[in-house]
C-alpha cells in the first residue's frame, strides 16, 4: 500500500510538469503558426458568402429543379413553416439560380405589372450588380440578355445586355401582395415572367413550364450545413468555387494571402491542419459574437447602407450572409429589427406594448411598409385571428389628431384599437421586423427613425 501511495504522489507533479510542457509547446506552435492562423480566420470570413451561396443553390436545386429555370412561390407560408427564418408576408417570390458558364440566358420581365415589384440579381459573392422593377422605372415586358464575365458576342435586337460579374448568380423577384385575396393578380404577374437560353429564344421556343414551389419542401437551412463543414472541407470548397467565380480586383491582397498561407488542403501537414482549423474556429466564434452583439442592442437596428455593395468589407458581407442572405440594397427595401423595448428589455408577450407614430411620421416610403412579429428563433407566432403583420395596406385606426398607435400584446384591445392589434401570442420572447419598400431619403439617411417600442402605461 505504501509503495502505491508513493508512486501516486510522484505521478502528480510529473503530470503537472508534462501538462505545462504541453501548454508551452502548444503556445510555441501557435506563435510559429500565427500568420497561418490569422490568414485562415480571414479566409473563412472572406469566403463565407461564396460558400453559403453555393450550399444554398445546391439545396434549392435538389428540392426544386435545375439551374437556369424560374420557380414561383404562389402563396404565403403557413404559420408553422420552419424552412427559413423571418418569412416575408408582404411579397410573393419568384427565383432562379443562374449558371452562365456555358450558356447565356434571356430574362423577360412582367408584361403588365399591376403591383409594385423588385427583381434583384445577386452575384456569387452576394453583391447586387443588377436590379429591376417599379423603383427603377423598368418598362413592362422588357427583356435582358444575361451573360457571364467572359462572354463575347453580339447582343440581338430587342435585348438589353446585362453582364454579371460571376457565372453563378441568383435571381430574386418580389411582388407586392395585399393578402391572400391578391394571389390571382400577383400569380398572373409572376407567370408573365420568363427565363430561357439565348439559343431557345432565337429559335422561338417557349420556356419550360414553371414549377410552383411548395415552401414546405425546404431542406435543412444552409447555414447549419456550413456550420458542420470541417476547415479542410470549407477551404477546399472555397478554392474550387473561386476558380469558377473569381474574386474582384479589390480582393487582390486577400487572394495573395490565401495563395501563400492556405494553398491546397491536400498539401497540408498536421501543423497546417491544426493552424487552419484553429483560425476557422476563431472566425466562427467572432461571427457568432457579432450576431449576439447585434441581437442584444437596444431599440431598432437599421441595416447598414453598404448592403449589396460591400467592396472589401468582408466582415459585414459574411455577417449578412449568415443572418440575411439575399439582402436587397437599402434603397429598394429596408428591414429594421427590434428585439428590445425602450427600456432595453427583451420583448415578451407577458407585456403590452405600443408603437406611437406622431401625425405625419409613419414610415416614409414610396411603396408600402409593414411590421411583422416573430418568435425568438425568427418564426411566425400563432394567434387566434391569424394576424402576423400590420402595415399601411391594413384598415388601421388613426387617432383624432392624425397620430397612429400600433398595439403589440397577447390579448385583444378594446374597440377600434383592435384594428391596430398585432398579437404576440404565447411567445415568451419575440422580435419585430419592419419592412420599408422604396424608402424615402429621410429613412435612408437616418433623419427619420422608427419610434421605440414602449410598454403601455
Amino acid at each position: 500500500m505504501k509503495s502505491h501511495i508513493s508512486k501516486s504522489r510522484v505521478s502528480v507533479p510529473l503530470f503537472i510538469a508534462l501538462l505545462i510542457a504541453a501548454v508551452i509547446s502548444l503556445a510555441s506552435i501557435a506563435y510559429i503558426k500565427r500568420e497561418q492562423i490569422k490568414a485562415a480566420a480571414h479566409a473563412y470570413v472572406f469566403g463565407y458568402p461564396l460558400v453559403i451561396m453555393d450550399i444554398t443553390k445546391q439545396a434549392f436545386v435538389e428540392k426544386m429543379g435545375p439551374e437556369n429555370q424560374l420557380f414561383h412561390i404562389e402563396r404565403f407560408p403557413p404559420v408553422d413553416f420552419r424552412g427559413v427564418v423571418r418569412p416575408n408576408l408582404d411579397t410573393l417570390y419568384s427565383l432562379a439560380w443562374l449558371n452562365l458558364n456555358d450558356t447565356e440566358m434571356v430574362l423577360s420581365l412582367p408584361a403588365e405589372s399591376k403591383r409594385y415589384y423588385l427583381l434583384t440579381i445577386l452575384d456569387a459573392w452576394t453583391n447586387v450588380p443588377a436590379t429591376f422593377g417599379t423603383r427603377q422605372g423598368t418598362q413592362d415586358g422588357s427583356s435582358y440578355l444575361l451573360v457571364g464575365p467572359q462572354w463575347r458576342g453580339d447582343t440581338p435586337d430587342g435585348l438589353e445586355l446585362v453582364r454579371l460579374p460571376t457565372n453563378m448568380s441568383w435571381i430574386l423577384a418580389r411582388i407586392q401582395t395585399n393578402g391572400e385575396k391578391d394571389y390571382p393578380i400577383v400569380n398572373t404577374q409572376q407567370r408573365s415572367m420568363s427565363l430561357v437560353s439565348l439559343a431557345d429564344w432565337r429559335a422561338g421556343k417557349k420556356p419550360l413550364p414553371v414549377k410552383n414551389w411548395d415552401q414546405e419542401d425546404m431542406p435543412e437551412e444552409p447555414i447549419y450545413q456550413l456550420e458542420k463543414m470541417s476547415a479542410k472541407a470549407f477551404m477546399g470548397h472555397l478554392i474550387s468555387l473561386m476558380d469558377k467565380n473569381p474574386p474582384f480586383e479589390e480582393d487582390t491582397v486577400m487572394v495573395k494571402t490565401l495563395e501563400r498561407e492556405i494553398v491546397s488542403p491536400n498539401s497540408w501537414g498536421l501543423l497546417d491542419q491544426w493552424a487552419i482549423s484553429t483560425g476557422v474556429w476563431l472566425a466562427k466564434y467572432k461571427l457568432k459574437e457579432a450576431r449576439q452583439d447585434v441581437f442584444e442592442r437596444a431599440g431598432w437596428q437599421n441595416p447598414p447602407m453598404e448592403l449589396g455593395n460591400y467592396g472589401n468589407d468582408y466582415a459585414l458581407r459574411a455577417f449578412i450572409g449568415m443572418v440575411g442572405l439575399g439582402a436587397n440594397r437599402p434603397e429598394d427595401a429596408m428591414y429594421p429589427t427590434a428585439r428590445t423595448d425602450a427600456d432595453g428589455e427583451k420583448l415578451s408577450s407577458s407585456e403590452d406594448y405600443v408603437i406611437h407614430f406622431d401625425f405625419g411620421e409613419t414610415p416614409p416610403v414610396n411603396a408600402f411598409w409593414s411590421i411583422t412579429l416573430y418568435d425568438e428563433e425568427g418564426y411566425l407566432v400563432d394567434n387566434k385571428i391569424n394576424r402576423y403583420a400590420l402595415g399601411d395596406r391594413d384598415d388601421l385606426y388613426f387617432n383624432a389628431d392624425g397620430s397612429l398607435d400600433l398595439y403589440i400584446q397577447r390579448h385583444e384591445p378594446a374597440g377600434e384599437r383592435a384594428r391596430n392589434w398585432l398579437p404576440s401570442g404565447d411567445a415568451p420572447i419575440f422580435s419585430l421586423t419592419a419592412r420599408l419598400y422604396w424608402a424615402k431619403p429621410a429613412a435612408l439617411s437616418g433623419q427619420w427613425r422608427l419610434p421605440l417600442v414602449k410598454k403601455q402605461q
